[in-house]
């Protein structure tokens, strides 16, 4: 059994990077039944060290060495086996990561992956958490069915990003959460490449903001409601800061950038 080494958490976090190094080299990702079954164990054995197991696959999906299929694929694997009971920190480090892995997969919402249109009638398929056990790995829901490789994980990065919002459950946390993880690009522009943050990396990030905010007609109806019922000026305020940082920053080559969110916002 390997539950008594992963119960260290620096422990947990080196066996998994050693681990997805592995599937990298090997080229095992697209295996569904080998990567289901491998993170099914690493899972048993962290035992109540869920938060690492989600933050490992999380700060994976963006790798540069993965392929817009394999990026769907660990973000499947985060959501329905990194199950975690600290829903703000699992929404905060998604918003920080999955940006990262739409623009190192150069991927745009175009294509056909479309948001969804709030709870009352999303393009999204909010089911693969619940597919836990019927092939996540291979491609199951969430995916996009007739999608090229980068709309489906433009898809499935926001319903990986609407599960998590959904686990929060409340208006006012979430938007706390996601204001928390716009200042990462915002605050500290100088750790950015070049000196500043790519148009592709911020419009993603406004997109993943929509996304969970989308979610929040799904909260019960006292969870539904802002603090002195004022949309919270924390998160108006980074919003700004990221369409400015988005205005001054180059397109990137390869990228095709759309910016239906920042028309919305």
């Amino acid at each position: 059994s390997l539950r008594p080494f992963l119960q260290d958490v620096s422990i947990v976090y080196r066996v998994l990077d050693v681990l997805l190094k592995y599937l990298d080299n090997s080229r095992k990702w697209e295996d569904a039944q080998f990567v289901d079954g491998l993170m099914c164990l690493v899972k048993h054995a962290c035992g109540d060290q869920t938060f690492p197991f989600f933050a490992s696959l999380m700060h994976h999906s963006s790798v540069p060495a993965l392929t817009p299929q394999q990026r769907s694929i660990v973000v499947k694997q985060a959501v329905t086996k990194g199950t975690t009971s600290y829903s703000l920190s699992a929404v905060s480090l998604a918003l920080r990561e999955l940006p990262r892995a739409l623009e190192a997969a150069g991927a745009s919402h175009v294509g056909g992956a479309r948001i969804g249109h709030g709870a009352q009638g999303s393009d999204l398929d909010l089911s693969f958490r619940a597919a836990d056990d019927s092939g996540v790995a291979g491609g199951g829901g969430g995916g996009g069915a007739g999608l090229s490789p980068e709309a489906a994980l433009y898809q499935t990065v926001f319903s990986a990003v609407q599960q998590l919002a959904i686990d929060v459950g409340d208006a006012a946390e979430l938007c706390e959460a996601l204001s928390t993880s716009l200042r990462t690009f915002t605050a500290s522009p100088t750790a950015a490449p070049e000196g500043f943050w790519s148009r592709p990396l911020l419009l993603g990030a406004l997109d993943c903001v929509h996304a969970a905010l989308e979610c929040v007609p799904r909260f019960g109806p006292l969870q539904q409601r802002f603090p002195q019922r004022v949309f919270p000026t924390g998160l108006l305020q980074q919003l700004g800061s990221v369409l400015v940082a988005n205005a001054r920053a180059p397109a990137g080559d390869g990228h095709v950038c759309h910016a239906r969110t920042s028309a919305r916002l």
